[in-house]
């Protein structure tokens, strides 16, 4: 499993209403917030891993990363090296079903942004 999941790609029009209303949408909420960078957040650390959300865009070049915050399952995987956090992408056991509702979550994103979903 990937460490992140990282998408980069050209988006020419004003990309924060439609992150912040996906955003509000999907519950995650803004933790950090500059005028090209802004992180979302969403969950807590002992029910399930949060999701993380990270996106700058620099003109109109956007890069989007996403993964999910080692919760208290994840953190006994790092008795076996993997690290404390990992990328949404299918495949492997750890974090399955928290992935995989990550991955619906953000893919709504990506398809309003017209970008390929994360499989």
């Amino acid at each position: 499993m990937k460490k992140r999941t990282i998408r980069e790609f050209t988006y020419s029009s004003d990309l924060w209403p439609l992150v912040d209303s996906w955003a509000a949408e999907a519950g995650f909420t803004l933790e950090t917030e500059k005028e090209s960078f802004r992180v979302y957040n969403k969950g807590r650390w002992l029910i399930l891993a949060p999701v993380r959300l990270e996106i700058r865009q620099d003109g109109d070049r956007v890069v989007l990363q996403t993964w999910l915050r080692a919760d208290f399952y994840m953190t006994l995987t790092l008795f076996t090296g993997k690290p404390p956090e990992g990328g949404l992408e299918s495949g492997g056991l750890t974090a399955w079903m928290q992935r995989k509702k990550a991955r619906a979550v953000v893919n709504r994103l990506l398809v309003s942004l017209g970008q390929e979903i994360i499989i």
